[in-house]
This record gives C-alpha cells, sequence and structure tokens, in this order.
C-alpha cells in the first residue's frame, strides 16, 4: 500500500503486488532465541518458494495481478508506525554508537557498500557510522571478516537465498 502510494505520487502505479513473509535479519545475545528465529525463518523461507512460480509468472509476462495486502491490523499498525515514527527517525539513526569494529576488519569496504542509508565510510581502513542508520544489520551480517559488532552479539544470520550481490546496488 506504501508502495503503490509513492508511486501514485511520481505519477506511475503499481500493477501487481504480492504478500510473502519477511524472515528476521537479527544479532541477539540471547542463544534461545536466535535458534527460535533460524528455524521460524526456515518456513517462511520456504512458504516464499511456493509462491515464486506464481509471482514469477505475472512478473515476467507483465500482467496485472489484484494488490494483495496483509492484515487489516498489520496494515492499520504499519501505517501508524511510519507515520508516527516519522519524526523520531532521525533520533533513531544514532543507534550505530553500538556498533564496533574489531582488528579483524581489512578495510574491504563492503558495509560502506551494503548500507541502504550511506551511512557508512572507510577511514584509515575502518568504518566510521555517520548516525543516520536504520538498525538493518546488513553491516554486521554481511562483513566477511566478522569484525563489526553491535553490543555484545553473540548470533548472525543471513537469509541463505540472498547473495551479497543481490543486495549491493551502487557502486
Amino acid at each position: 500500500m506504501q508502495l503503490q502510494k509513492l508511486l501514485r505520487e511520481a505519477g506511475g502505479d503499481l500493477n501487481a503486488g504480492f504478500v510473502v513473509k519477511e524472515g528476521a535479519n537479527m544479532v541477539t545475545k540471547t542463544p534461545g532465541i536466535a535458534i527460535f528465529v533460524k528455524n521460524v525463518n526456515k518456513k517462511i523461507y520456504a512458504s516464499g518458494e511456493d509462491r515464486l512460480p506464481e509471482i514469477l509468472h505475472f512478473v515476467k509476462k507483465n500482467k496485472r495481478h489484484v494488490i494483495e495486502t496483509s492484515s487489516f491490523a498489520a496494515n492499520f499498525f504499519g501505517d501508524l508506525f511510519n507515520k508516527l515514527g516519522k519524526p523520531f527517525a532521525d533520533k533513531i539513526g544514532n543507534i550505530d554508537v553500538n556498533f564496533s569494529v574489531d582488528e579483524k576488519c581489512k578495510g574491504c569496504h563492503i558495509c560502506e557498500r551494503i548500507c541502504p542509508n550511506e551511512n557508512i565510510v572507510i577511514e584509515r581502513n575502518k568504518p566510521i557510522w555517520q548516525h543516520k542508520c536504520g538498525l538493518c544489520n546488513a553491516c554486521i551480517q554481511w562483513c566477511p571478516q566478522q569484525a563489526i559488532h553491535f553490543k555484545d552479539e553473540i548470533c548472525r544470520y543471513r537469509n541463505p537465498y540472498i547473495t551479497i550481490e543481490d543486495l549491493i546496488l551502487r557502486d
């Protein structure tokens, strides 16, 4: 619904919309929660795979499809959260003060390239956060050296069907 609204404001239109569940991309210091999230994510990704042939059919054929939406409650609370959260977005961005980098960092720039908010710059071969973090955890999850940390996390999880090339959209 939000994407359709943005497209219409820009003079476009959404031709199809499919509801698929999203897995969690988190770091946690609680092993039980980490195991639970990994198991739930496996089920979620399997349910998305079941819908993939249908979705691909409509996309490849450029066919219109009814715009699916989540439940009324999910849409209502999601919209409410987005509206109420906007004034606090800048304040939340400085949550990156909780990130650290250790001596394993090789200065490869992956964290800088993968950050959707362009929140990371590399100085002296180390990431420096710019306080506009969306807490997506991409820098943590995709660091090839596991050199980036958030507080005292013990669990990292990546969607096994996503590659780093899928996520890096800019050079």
